[in-house]
């Protein structure tokens, strides 16, 4: 009976585990911490060298290569950066391909040059996917695999072991999750929402009027200054130093290398978040984003 027992249990954990099947899987690799897949547009054959960025609200695809691809040129769009909002022709009804069999249909791609990116990382940058592709289905990205899965909303139930964070909604189509941050050793912890951001590298990067509301500067030592930019090649000026523990979803970082902006371009964004955080934080989980309930489950990795 005993034994019955544990096969009976151990039948419905590889069930937990491994019940939903992926309708693609897509490796990826990383590039200082970002992660890459290859992607295919339209009916070439050549595969694409492409950014997964959920801080990017449309897919993007690099001038360069747009004329490479000869895609029609149907509009004009206002994409919003970290700084301002940029203009940018605009291709609509594109087709996505990624792995074997996953294609997505009625794409608008916008068209930017992102040769700054390429050299910034060394490697070529010939695209960017937005948060658009969570909406279509459910994504999980495993970092212990280095895979990219898919799911359909249809019937899914999430069967791995992570926890779910109810997801909080910002500015275009953006995603945050809430966390415990503790700026200076004896301060008192304040609750902050951040950008979900897996196109930033860094751990932390708090918004211009959070720097201000809450006096993050105050007392920190060994700031550094700090230049970014993202999409546009604007280039913006800030500092970094450390804040003393941020925690979510079980796990404390500690003595965490953080941005604060303090760049006037910056603030010029409107931005319902306190913050972004970034891979370097976001690569300690497995995470499964499920648009259709609000929810992602943070799975912590062995």
């Amino acid at each position: 009976m005993t034994r019955l027992w544990i096969t009976l249990f151990l039948l419905l954990s590889c069930k937990q585990i491994y019940g939903q099947k992926a309708i693609e899987i897509v490796s990826f690799e990383l590039v200082k911490n970002l992660i890459f897949v290859d992607v295919v547009i339209n009916d070439t054959k050549e595969s694409l060298h492409f950014m997964f960025d959920t801080g990017a609200g449309v897919t993007v695809v690099d001038s360069k290569i747009s004329q490479k691809l000869k895609l029609n040129i149907s509009d004009t769009i206002s994409i919003g950066t970290a700084g301002k909002s940029i203009k940018s022709e605009l291709s609509a009804q594109n087709q996505i391909r990624l792995g074997k069999n996953l294609i997505l249909d009625s794409i608008s791609i916008a068209i930017l040059d992102l040769s700054h990116l390429s050299k910034y990382l060394k490697t070529n940058v010939d695209g960017i996917i937005g948060n658009e592709i969570l909406q279509k289905l459910i994504t999980e990205t495993n970092v212990d695999t280095k895979e990219i899965l898919f799911y359909s909303f249809k019937d899914f139930e999430y069967s791995r072991q992570g926890i779910a964070y109810e997801l909080i909604g910002l500015e275009s189509g953006h995603l945050g999750i809430p966390f415990e941050i503790v700026v200076r050793k004896g301060a008192n912890p304040i609750r902050m929402i951040f950008k979900i951001d897996t196109g930033a590298d860094n751990y932390f990067t708090f918004h211009n009027e959070t720097v201000r509301n809450y006096d993050l500067l105050e007392k920190l030592p060994r700031l550094k200054s700090k230049q970014g930019f993202g999409a546009d090649p604007t280039v913006s000026k800030n500092v970094a130093g450390k804040i003393f523990t941020a925690e979510f979803c079980g796990k404390t970082f500690k003595n965490v290398t953080t941005v604060f902006e303090i760049d006037p371009l910056n603030s010029l964004s409107k931005r319902l978040a306190n913050g972004l955080v970034g891979q370097a934080v976001l690569l300690n989980f497995n995470i499964t984003y499920n648009l259709n309930d609000g929810v992602a489950y943070f799975e912590k990795r062995k």
